[in-house]
């Protein structure tokens, strides 16, 4: 690698990370203000049942975690765990895809970005 590239690469995973962690920390947040909304999502999304005493416990390990993440402590432990919380694949929440409205606006697949049916010139 060039000296340049070199000198970007910190720079690169210091924007990752400073981002990671805001979005954990964005969640974190929430789980402490909104106990009610976490509960909600964890039934909708994972269907658990998370009380609010469980929802602050998880908002704070949350935050701990960002705070880790966005300051680099134990890169390997934070960033790992920092994997392990993102959602899984849900095969409801895969079928509901086609169904949004957004998706009916879409233009068809045969339309190759022209806007125009090729069939209907």
């Amino acid at each position: 690698m060039s000296p340049e590239v070199d000198r970007r690469i910190p720079c690169a995973l210091f924007i990752l990370r400073f981002f990671l962690a805001t979005f954990l920390l964005q969640w974190g947040v929430e789980k402490l203000i909104l106990p009610d909304a976490a509960a909600r999502i964890a039934l909708g999304f994972y269907g658990l049942t998370l009380t609010a005493p469980a929802s602050y416990a998880l908002g704070v390990a949350e935050l701990i975690l960002s705070l880790a993440v966005l300051f680099g402590f134990y890169r390997t432990i934070s960033y790992g765990l920092s994997l392990l919380g993102r959602p899984r694949r849900n095969p409801q929440m895969v079928a509901d895809f086609g169904q949004s409205p957004w998706v009916e606006q879409l233009p068809p697949a045969h339309d190759h970005g022209h806007g125009v049916d090729e069939a209907h010139p």
